[in-house]
């Protein structure tokens, strides 16, 4: 949804090409922040419900509108069916992003609680910068259709006041009882109206410490939902944590977006999984399964459908998103760790069920009555992509599959709006917000009701309407029972809830024996699953009497007939410390996968015992061990084993086990454990399992040891890449195991693969100040400064070597690195480079500019070499290192250039004169100028003598320049970016479409192959199109949209409506594809009016673009080569 949805802020610089780019612009001020501009014209409710496609055999409706509501994030209806609707004005009016302050990105990073963040802001911002991050507040508004005819007609403000600069956009509330739940970084709330009025009188925050770090926008507190424990679950992005809890523990998870859950009092705070980049939503099936969707970071991967278990790492650290070499996102792009396949990935992550949508947010699970029993066990996805065309909701089954499940029967459920949240009201009907339009606040949104109108006579809708309104603390105990097996999951919880809560009452007794008979009734259902939580929840929370009467229950559930009790009553029993690990551990040797997931994740959490060990262990080599839920849920368990110090020695027994998956498993645990013992598996005979130990190794604390031994491993011969990336950062420390000489070594051995060697000379390079945050996570692991010495003394009789060597990236790094490091005696080596014309020129160049940096003795002497050289690109950099070397030869040597020399050295011409001072310079452009105005200046140099002449003070040169830009065209909006055109670097803008931030350019779009799936591949573009309509994409995103993706809705003289993708039209008729994937062919004569879909690129992204940056990306894309067979 928008503010929680990452995509929201994601950035595009062509999604022009194509109407469907998610991209995320914000419209936001210098400082980022503040003044953030508004969306234009809005279509009507009216003409929004005509765009709507909804599923065969659902209607949609309008249920409420602006003005009752603005700006809507998230939302929950509460027993009598009022909705409490967050609406955000603190987006980008108060909550900033990262992207807009990349300056401040180590100082973010470094942050630990959000008094560090606050205080960065202090740091970064003025006064009155920092001042305007307190005037915005987030609201609550609670909005009701007081009249009962099916749409809201009232509307007030329940909550606001959250205000302060520490405050991030409110993005999650949950109603139940009286209690409104409200997830606001940094607090998670816990609101009252004591009286009634419609209006919190009473608010407390039951904890704070939510958002430690900026990151990105929408990363944020949401999530909000009761499970079946009775505990209510939450999510955080990946700003993480630190929160004192009410019990006085402190609990840290800083760099990854995690699931957590408490009490509804806020006490017993835990985390139950980590390794999130943004879960927006959480939702739970019929059988307590926890899913989530993750967004994914912009950088070719894809967003995520996620089974959450316990204890599960899903691999995202924040420090990822800001990694762009050597490959966009690191480790999480080059180790695909966000793929669903499981063969391949680092073995202590779970992989995601599968890569699904494209803005995941809003995310609710069918409770089965209100629709159809089609539905039963359907999930429903907001999916926002930025235009209301092609974002909605999507519906999904998640199928059984082993211990976990597969992505089932995907469908586009409601499509053309911009859906920020969906969920369920006690009508039985589906419910989505909607932003409406574009990425920036409108200060309107809408809520859409979808309803079956099959099931309007269906008693049982009513039927749940009125118990939910009604509640379920004043039940007789036998009709709470009943209600356990109903069809709706809603009543079966809360009368589940009641029971339970009774039963730790003095009047209880009847309660819980009510429990106790649905839970060994085979022909209950679901409902004795209600029964086995509800009796986990007096093993929880009840007195010793009643946790005494309701353990024996659970524990005769272990051996029922039915797998999916035996694994419910283990996930219950688990609620007691009591529960003797000797009890589930039956089920670990289950024929079952589910039955022993649940099982290994109830022993996780159960005292430590060392008969847990061999039993596992022996689960894994049996074939668990390959499957990573599974080996998740056994890892988690052998680590709480490991309490036992005869399970530790037992476990550590292991670590020479034949079985090579128990090896792994025992290698998990100590990486869980933090235990630097894992670094004995760095000589196992497993690649898999060395792999894996260096991951370990690099990644978690107090390894200091470990990484001296991974730093011995520099030696070794025939090593993959990813080994090869965590040696090297072993290698170069910080740390007394730090070692310039194997970096050296590795650096000339040709068996080593020339990115590896190459990351060597970059780390020698910059030995004297190791980057702050970690080469490999990104993540911060502090500032520090030490002697080159070390690093020079190695890297000096290497660069002879170096710079003679068969790859081009290698000799380029060697010299760069002779520069950074000052190498005194480099000079030979480079300039033996530099003369070598059998060298391409961007090893030679490299060579010069060290030379220069250096500044060589014989600097003059090579740069005058370098002008009179045979490629074109060594000419033009002599020439603009000659510029600073001898600023009068260099005039004559631009007009010489200017007069008779190729593109490249009249652009180095133009930008060297635009760098001398004086007169002479001066006149050289002004006389230039003129010849542009006449038009007798190349295109491609066009733009490098209108920069060159703009940094000028020579009023002869402003004159001029003004001259020229006033034989602009005034009726072309194209005219100011023509000189962009041609002349750009295909290079650079390479670099641009991938790694500048500002834009995200691969968010949307893909290259051979890489990137975004929302747009059209983009290889092969300057084939099929001129440059001037990719300029004109990428400056006016909706003047053309490329074929083929264009989105119409038509609407119809017979009142039908009709919209999807244009596939072509002529005079006679309109040929559409729709979002099911069917061709419609309309005569044009049956259309009344046809509306044309926007791109989602917001128009102003060009801001964070300079003109030579557009330029390089029209030569980029033009440069292209089409997909073979496409």
């Amino acid at each position: 949804m928008i503010p929680r949805l990452d995509s929201f802020v994601a950035r595009a610089a062509l999604a022009a090409l194509i109407s469907v780019c998610v991209p995320g612009a914000l419209a936001r001020a210098e400082d980022g922040s503040n003044d953030a501009k508004r969306e234009g014209k809005l279509p009507s409710p009216a003409d929004a419900l005509r765009s709507l496609r909804v599923a065969p055999g659902f209607k949609v409706d309008l249920f409420a509108a602006e003005p009752l509501l603005a700006n809507p994030v998230a939302f929950h209806a509460d027993e009598r069916g009022r909705f409490y609707v967050v609406e955000t004005f603190r987006h980008s009016d108060g909550v900033t992003d990262t992207r807009g302050h990349m300056n401040w990105l180590v100082d973010d990073l470094a942050a630990r609680t959000v008094a560090d963040r606050v205080a960065m802001y202090r740091k970064f911002f003025t006064p009155e910068e920092f001042a305007a991050f307190g005037v915005q507040t987030e609201r609550i508004r609670l909005v009701e259709d007081r009249d009962g005819d099916g749409k809201a007609d009232h509307a007030e403000v329940f909550a606001e006041g959250f205000s302060s600069p520490e405050t991030g956009i409110a993005a999650g509330v949950l109603a139940r009882k009286g209690d409104v739940y409200f997830t606001n970084i940094p607090d998670l709330w816990l609101l009252k109206d004591a009286d009634g009025d419609g209006k919190a009188d009473g608010r407390k925050s039951l904890h704070t410490g939510y958002g430690v770090h900026v990151g990105f926008l929408g990363h944020d507190l949401h999530g909000l939902i009761f499970g079946p424990d009775g505990k209510l679950y939450f999510s955080i992005g990946d700003r993480g944590f630190n929160v004192k809890t009410l019990d006085g523990r402190t609990l840290v998870a800083l760099d990854s977006g995690s699931v957590l859950r408490c009490e509804p009092d806020g006490t017993n705070l835990e985390v139950v999984a980590t390794g999130l980049r943004n879960p927006q939503e959480l939702a739970f099936n019929d059988a307590g399964d926890l899913f989530t969707v993750d967004n994914n970071s912009d950088g070719g991967d894809r967003a995520r459908l996620v089974h959450v278990v316990e204890g599960g790492d899903s691999g995202w650290r924040i420090g990822f998103q800001f990694i762009e070499e050597p490959n966009s996102r690191g480790v999480w792009n080059a180790e695909k760790m966000w793929t669903p396949e499981w063969e391949g990935k680092p073995a202590y992550l779970i992989p995601p069920l599968a890569n699904y949508s494209d803005g995941p947010s809003g995310l609710a699970c069918y409770p089965g009555v209100g629709l159809n029993d089609g539905e039963k066990g359907r999930f429903y996805l907001s999916d926002f992509r930025g235009a209301a065309a092609t974002s909605g909701v999507r519906s999904f089954l998640p199928r059984p599959k082993g211990a976990s499940f597969e992505l089932a029967e995907p469908k586009e459920f409601l499509w053309g709006l911009q859906a920020t949240d969906c969920d369920f009201a006690p009508d039985g009907a589906l419910y989505v917000s909607d932003w409406i339009k574009g990425w920036g606040k409108t200060d309107k949104g809408r809520i859409w009701r979808v309803s079956d109108p099959a099931a309007a006579n269906d008693p049982r809708v009513a039927e749940v309407k009125r118990l939910i309104a009604e509640g379920f603390d004043a039940r007789p105990d036998a009709e709470l029972a009943g209600l356990l097996g109903h069809a709706d999951r809603r009543i079966r919880q809360e009368a589940q809830f009641a029971l339970a809560g009774r039963a730790k009452g003095p009047e209880g007794a009847e309660a819980l024996a009510a429990l106790g008979r649905v839970a060994t009734t085979p022909a209950e259902g679901y409902g004795r699953l209600h029964a086995a939580w509800g009796l986990g929840q007096i093993l929880r929370t009840g007195d010793d009497a009643r946790r005494a009467q309701a353990a024996p229950t659970l524990l005769a559930l272990l051996k029922d007939g039915d797998p999916e009790v035996r694994a419910q009553a283990a996930r219950a029993l688990a609620e007691s410390p009591a529960t003797p690990p000797a009890a589930i551990l039956p089920l670990v040797g289950e024929d079952s996968p589910r039955v022993r997931l649940y099982a290994m994740v109830a022993l996780a959490r159960l005292a430590p015992s060392a008969e847990v060990v061999a039993t596992i262990l022996d689960r894994i080599r049996d074939g668990d061990g390959v499957d990573p839920f599974l080996r998740s849920a056994a890892v988690s368990a052998l680590a709480r084993g490991a309490g036992d110090a005869d399970a530790k020695a037992t476990l550590v027994e292991h670590a020479a086990d034949p079985s090579a998956d128990v090896r792994m498993a025992v290698l998990l645990t100590l990486r869980k454990l933090d235990d630097p013992t894992v670094a004995r598996f760095l000589d196992d005979v497993a690649p898999a399992i060395v792999l894996e130990a260096a991951r370990c190794i690099v990644e978690r604390p107090g390894m200091d040891e470990a990484l001296a031994k991974l730093a011995a491993l520099a030696d070794r011969r025939n090593l993959p890449e990813p080994l090869w990336r965590r040696i090297l950062t072993a290698c170069e420390g910080p740390g007394a195991w730090s070692d310039p000489k194997a970096l050296a070594a590795v650096a000339t051995r040709r068996d080593v693969p020339a990115a590896i060697r190459v990351e060597a000379v970059e780390m020698l390079a910059r030995w004297a100040e190791p980057p702050a945050l970690h080469p490999l996570t990104g993540l911060h692991r502090g500032e520090s400064k030490r002697p080159a010495d070390p690093a020079v003394a190695a890297f000096a009789p290497a660069l002879p070597t170096l710079v003679a060597d068969p790859s081009d990236k290698v000799r380029e790094a060697a010299a760069s690195a002779a520069a950074a490091l000052k190498l005194a005696d480099a000079g030979p080596a480079l300039r033996g480079l530099v003369a070598d014309a059998s060298r391409p020129a961007a090893s030679r160049i490299e060579a010069l500019r060290a030379l220069d940096a250096l500044k060589d003795v014989r600097l003059a002497e090579v740069v005058d070499a370098a002008m009179k050289d045979d490629s074109v690109a060594v000419r033009a950099e002599g020439l603009k290192l000659l510029a600073r070397l001898d600023p009068a030869r260099a005039i004559g040597a631009a007009t010489r250039a200017l007069a008779s020399g190729s593109i490249p050295e009249k652009q180095a011409a133009f930008a060297a004169v635009g760098s001398i001072p004086g007169p002479e310079a001066d006149a050289l452009l002004a006389s230039w100028l003129e010849r542009l105005k006449a038009g007798e200046v190349p295109p491609e140099v066009r733009l490098d003598l209108a920069e060159a002449a703009a940094g000028r003070d020579s009023a002869e040169v402003k004159a001029a320049l003004a001259r020229y830009e006033a034989t602009r065209d005034p009726n072309d909006p194209l005219a100011p970016y023509r000189d962009a055109l041609a002349g750009g670097d295909a290079e650079r803008g390479r670099r641009i479409f991938r790694e500048k931030a500002e834009v995200q350019c691969l968010r949307c779009h893909k290259v051979a192959g890489d990137g975004g799936e929302v747009g059209p591949e983009l290889a092969g573009v300057g084939r099929r199109k001129d440059r001037a309509y990719v300029l004109e994409s990428i400056v006016f995103p909706n003047k053309q949209i490329a074929e083929g993706f264009e989105t119409q809705v038509l609407a119809l003289a017979d009142g039908r409506v009709v919209a999807g993708i244009v596939k072509g039209e002529d005079d006679k008729e309109v040929r559409l594809v729709t979002p099911e994937g069917a061709l419609v062919v309309v005569p044009k004569e049956d259309v009344d009016e046809k509306t044309r879909g926007n791109s989602a690129m917001p128009e102003d992204l060009i801001k964070d673009l300079r003109k030579s940056e557009i330029r390089d990306l029209v030569e980029f894309l033009m440069s292209t080569e089409p997909v073979a067979g496409r």
